[in-house]
C-alpha cells in the first residue's frame, strides 16, 4: 500500500502545520498538553506546553536577530527558491497558499506509539499531532476543509464527516493509494520494492483530521482521535501524563522549558520482546546484558532565554541501576579544569570519563548471552584483541581529553586536535607499547625526558601519528601537537585555557564538578569555518594530495573535486563572521546523579 502523492501533498497541509507548532514553539496558558492528549502507551512525545511564551523567549533571546541580518535574508531566499516554489505549487493545488497557514496560540506537540501489525497493510508506527490554534482555529479549519474539498473534487481522495460530542472528526481515505495497489498488483518491480522496503515504510491508507473547539488533530488511528477528542472534553479517559514513568522521565530537570522530547522506554521493549519471538533471535537478552533495559526513558527540554544564557538545554537518562556499558561511566566525579597542557588558545576542549580498562571485558560478558553460533566469532576476536591490547588498556582512563586550536594565519591544517588520555602507571604502559611497537612499526625517542613513538617517516598517508607519554597522560595525535603538549605542560607557567578569562566566565554558567565538561570558543570557531568556507577548493586540493598523493595525479585529484556536494553550500554561505555579533561560547556537562544521567548544555550571551 502506497500513500498517494496528493495524500502526502495533503498531510503535508494538515499535519506539516500542526507538527511546524513542535518545533518553533509557545502557548496562552493551554489545559491540554500533548502529554495529556496522547495515549498511554506512547513512546516518543514531542511538545510545546505554551507556543506564545516560547516564542516570545525566542524572541528576546536575540537570535531573530541573525535571521534579519540581510546577508542572511538574501542567502535564505537563493538556497530556499526551489523549495519554496515547490510548496508553493502544492498550496496552490488545494486552493491555498502562505497567508492561509497560521500558527499555533497554545499547545502543540506530536506523539508517537508502535504497534506490531496483524496484517501487511498497517504501518508499525502510528502518530497523533495535535496543536490549539485558539482564535486561529477557524482559519486553518477552513483551510484544511479547502484541501480536503480538492482531494474530493479530483478523485484524490474522499472523507466522510461525524459529530462527535462538540467535536467533528473526518475520516479521510486516500484514494490513489488503491488505485497505485491495483496497478501495482502485476509490476514485478513494484512488488520488490515492497519485498525489501525501498518504499518510504510509513504507508497510511486512512488518516483521522478532528477539530474540538480550538485544538486541531490529525491521527492515523481512529481509536486514538476520538480519545483525544474525549479528554479535551474533560472526560476521564488514560493518557500518557497519568503515567509514573512520563512524570519520572523529567525528574531533576529544570522545570522551567518551552520545548520538549521524550522517549519512554517500556513500550519499546515490549515491541522488541515481540520481534523477538518473530526473529527467533535472543535480541532482549543481550540488550539486557549490555545493561540498556535499565534505561526507563530519555527526556530533552530546551529553555529559552535562560538565566545565564540564550539557550539552555536539558537532558536526563533515567537508568536507576547502572550496569552493563552504563558501569563504564559510573565514576568518581573530577573537576572542571583542563590540565595545564591544554594552552590558552584552545578553540574547544571536552574532558570525559570512560571506564576504557573494562570495555572489552564488559563487551564480552555481553555477547556471551547470544548462542555460540552468533557470539562465539565475535567473541574469539574481542578476545584475541584482548591479548594484545588488554596490557594497553588496562593502564588507561577514566579520564579523556580532546582539545582543539587553530592556528593563524589560517591554513588547510590549521585545526590541530589532540587526544590524551589519563594513565594509571606510566612505566607499565611504556612497557606495554615497547613490546608492541614493532608489531605496530612504531619508532621510539625521547622528547625532554618523555617518551614518543611515530611510524618511520613517511610511512603513513595523510599525516602524521604519534604516541607519547608524559605527565600523567598518553598523548595520541600528530607529533607537533604532542610536543607543544609536553612543551607547556613542561614550562610551569605557560598561558593555559584553564587561566583564560573567557574560558573562566564560561565554566561559571555551569558549575565546578561532574562526569565531563565541553567548552567551545565561538567567535574562533567561526572565523576558522569561515575561512573554511572562503577556500574550500584550495582545502579540499591539500588534504587530497596529503591522503592520496603518492597513488594518484594532479588530474583525478581534480576530477574527485568535481564530485564534492560540499562546494554548492559553501558557495553559497553568506559571512558567518557576522554571527559573532550574535552568539557566545558554548559550554556543557555531564553529572551522574541517583537516577540516571544529566547532560546541560548553554549557549552564551556574545561576550562583546
Amino acid at each position: 500500500m502506497r500513500t498517494s502523492g496528493w495524500m502526502k501533498s495533503t498531510l503535508a497541509t494538515v499535519g506539516g502545520t500542526l507538527v511546524l507548532a513542535s518545533s518553533s514553539g509557545v502557548a496562552l496558558g493551554a489545559n491540554h498538553t500533548i502529554g495529556d492528549l496522547a495515549p498511554p502507551n506512547s513512546a516518543v512525545i514531542i511538545g510545546i506546553d505554551n507556543f506564545t511564551q516560547a516564542k516570545a523567549a525566542f524572541d528576546r533571546t536575540g537570535l531573530k536577530a541573525i535571521w534579519d541580518e540581510p546577508s542572511i535574508q538574501t542567502w535564505f531566499k537563493k538556497t530556499s527558491e526551489d523549495f519554496l516554489k515547490e510548496f508553493d505549487e502544492a498550496l496552490s493545488a488545494i486552493n491555498a497558499d502562505r497567508d492561509d497557514l497560521t500558527m499555533p496560540t497554545g499547545s502543540a506537540g506530536v506523539a508517537i506509539w508502535l504497534i506490531k501489525p496483524e496484517d501487511d497493510e498497517t504501518p508499525f508506527v502510528q502518530f497523533l499531532v495535535a496543536a490549539d490554534f485558539g482564535a486561529n482555529a477557524d482559519a486553518m479549519h477552513q483551510t484544511i476543509l479547502s484541501a480536503l474539498d480538492k482531494g474530493e473534487e479530483t478523485d484524490k481522495l474522499a472523507y466522510e464527516r461525524e459529530e462527535i460530542g462538540n467535536a467533528v472528526l473526518f475520516t479521510i481515505r486516500d484514494l490513489e493509494a488503491d488505485d497505485a495497489n491495483d496497478e501495482d498488483e502485476d509490476d514485478e518491480w513494484a512488488a520488490w520494492e515492497q519485498q525489501w522496503g525501498d518504499d518510504d515504510g510509513f504507508d497510511y491508507k486512512n488518516m483521522f483530521y478532528a477539530r474540538s473547539g480550538g485544538y486541531l488533530l490529525l491521527g492515523t488511528a481512529r481509536t486514538e482521535v476520538e480519545n483525544a477528542i474525549d479528554r479535551l472534553a474533560g472526560k476521564n479517559v488514560a493518557s500518557a501524563s497519568d503515567q509514573a514513568r512520563f512524570r519520572a522521565a523529567f525528574a531533576g530537570m529544570d522545570a522551567q522549558r518551552h520545548a520538549y522530547a521524550v522517549v519512554l522506554n517500556s513500550p519499546l521493549y515490549d515491541l522488541a520482546e515481540k520481534v523477538q519471538q518473530t526473529l527467533g533471535q535472543p535480541l532482549v537478552p543481550l540488550f539486557d546484558a549490555l545493561g540498556l533495559t535499565e534505561v526507563e526513558s530519555t527526556a530533552v527540554t530546551v529553555r529559552f532565554d535562560a538565566d545565564r544564557g540564550m539557550v539552555a538545554g536539558d537532558m536526563f537518562v533515567r537508568v536507576p541501576e547502572k550496569r552493563g556499558i552504563f558501569s563504564l561511566i559510573n565514576v568518581p566525579a573530577i573537576d572542571f579544569a583542563p590540565p595545564a597542557f591544554v594552552s590558552a588558545n584552545a578553540s574547544s576542549v571536552n574532558i570525559f570519563q570512560f571506564d576504557i580498562a573494562r570495555l572489552l571485558p564488559t563487551v564480552t560478558q555481553a555477547l556471551n548471552t547470544l548462542p555460540p553460533e552468533i557470539g562465539g566469532e565475535i567473541i574469539g576476536g574481542i578476545q584475541m584483541a584482548q591479548g594484545f591490547v588488554g596490557p594497553i588498556l588496562s593502564q588507561l582512563g577514566p579520564e579523556i581529553v580532546i582539545s582543539q586550536s587553530i592556528t593563524r594565519p589560517f591554513a588547510a591544517d590549521s585545526q590541530k586536535i589532540l587526544t590524551a588520555i589519563r594513565v594509571k602507571d606510566a612505566q607499565a604502559l611504556t612497557n606495554a607499547i615497547t613490546n608492541l611497537q614493532g608489531m605496530l612499526g612504531l619508532e621510539s625517542r625521547d622528547f625532554q625526558g618523555n617518551t614518543i613513538w611515530s611510524p618511520p617517516q613517511g610511512m603513513l598517508p595523510g599525516g602524521e601519528f604519534a604516541l607519547g607519554i608524559g605527565f600523567g597522560f598518553l598523548f595520541i595525535g600528530a607529533g607537533p601537537e604532542i610536543e607543544n603538549a609536553m612543551r607547556t605542560a613542561g614550562a610551569g607557567g605557560a598561558a593555559s585555557l584553564k587561566d583564560d578569562a573567557r574560558f573562566k566566565n564560561a565554566m561559571n554558567a555551569i558549575g565546578a564538578r561532574g562526569l565531563s565538561f565541553s567548552y567551545t570558543n565561538m567567535s574562533e570557531s567561526l572565523d576558522y569555518f569561515q575561512w573554511m568556507a572562503a577556500n574550500y577548493k584550495q582545502v579540499m586540493r591539500e588534504q587530497l594530495r596529503e591522503q592520496f598523493g603518492d597513488f594518484m595525479t594532479d588530474d583525478e585529484i581534480e576530477n574527485m573535486m568535481q564530485f564534492n556536494p560540499a562546494g554548492q553550500i559553501y558557495e553559497n554561505l553568506p559571512d558567518l563572521r557576522i554571527l559573532r555579533r550574535h552568539l557566545g561560547d558554548m559550554v556543557g556537562d555531564f553529572r551522574i546523579t541517583d537516577d540516571g544521567i544529566r547532560a546541560r548544555s548553554m549557549l552564551l550571551r556574545p561576550a562583546d
